[in-house]
């Protein structure tokens, strides 16, 4: 049951960070839409809204457990109808895309594919060189491209694959 609290506390402390990450990145440039993993997560959020709602409507008991249950349930549905209903937006400070703020001076390169938008991440600590894709809609990739290349055009070392 502990441990219930626990994740309905982090749950709630991601949503607070992913809401305060988002206003503090500015206001919105260009909505790239939702990917296939952000209509996975309204799914799921969904489902599990619904298990919730099930939970409070048809379990007997009210104990400390039942509760914690429902609450890690509908916890976990909002977090998710979020993360599904948000998309990821080009803003004026960064990428807001999963929950979270990819801010400009973290982005080394960035290319297109067919129908994505690939960026090259400044490696970490630990040294490896991370990837992040993004769903661009073709009507979009002209737009993209020279949000990007003003936001980025400080660094003479970033690149446009």
């Amino acid at each position: 049951m502990f441990g219930l609290i626990v994740i309905v506390a982090l749950l709630w402390i991601l949503i607070g960070y992913w809401l305060w990450s988002k206003r503090r990145a500015g206001s919105a440039l260009l909505r790239l839409g939702r990917s296939r993993r952000h209509k996975v997560a309204l799914f799921f959020g969904v489902l599990y809204m619904l298990l919730a709602i099930v939970g409070l409507l048809f379990e007997a008991g009210t104990g400390l457990e039942e509760v914690s249950l429902v609450l890690t349930l509908l916890s976990l549905g909002v977090y998710l109808l979020l993360l599904g209903f948000s998309g990821s937006e080009i803003r004026e400070a960064g990428i807001v895309g999963d929950g979270r703020l990819l801010k400009w001076e973290q982005i080394e390169s960035w290319g297109f594919g067919e129908k994505t938008l690939t960026l090259g991440l400044k490696r970490r600590w630990y040294n490896f060189r991370t990837v992040r894709s993004y769903r661009v809609h073709t009507p979009h990739k002209h737009a993209v491209n020279s949000i990007l290349a003003r936001y980025l055009q400080e660094d003479p070392s970033r690149t446009s694959d």
